[in-house]
């Protein structure tokens, strides 16, 4: 496994979190690259939520590249809640046997996330599992 980061930090809510942007190959649908974005407790480094931004081909990351996923985080203000969507496509999907993901978190008010629901859909359909 090989990957790149760079650090910085980012405000969700009222809390101030480092955030570690990684490229991993994971290896899977024959050589592929994920750029990862992570929150982590800024005071001891804890992991508390992190998605995919997208997935390419190994070797083929350019913007003109295909790409097979691609994430996005929004946050529920009102209810402080931390929504990270991941959409396959391009094939992938098949790959993966569902066309999308979505985690939703909970952020304390001492600024933990805490993950409250995980959820697998396929053709715009929520799987039961």
């Amino acid at each position: 496994m090989l990957f790149f980061s760079c650090t910085s930090y980012e405000k969700i809510g009222n809390f101030k979190y480092k955030v570690k942007t990684e490229r991993v190959n994971t290896g899977d649908y024959e050589g592929m690259v994920e750029t990862i974005k992570s929150f982590h407790d800024r005071n001891d480094g804890e992991f508390l939520v992190g998605y995919v931004i997208k997935s390419q081909k190994l070797h083929f990351e350019t913007k003109k590249d295909t790409q097979y996923s691609n994430g996005k985080l929004k946050y529920d203000r009102l209810n402080r809640l931390i929504i990270c969507t991941e959409i396959f496509k391009n094939g992938y999907e098949l790959f993966q046997k569902t066309d999308s993901i979505q985690r939703i978190f909970k952020q304390e008010n001492n600024g933990k996330i805490v993950l409250i629901e995980y959820s697998r859909f396929k053709n715009g359909a929520k799987l039961i599992e």
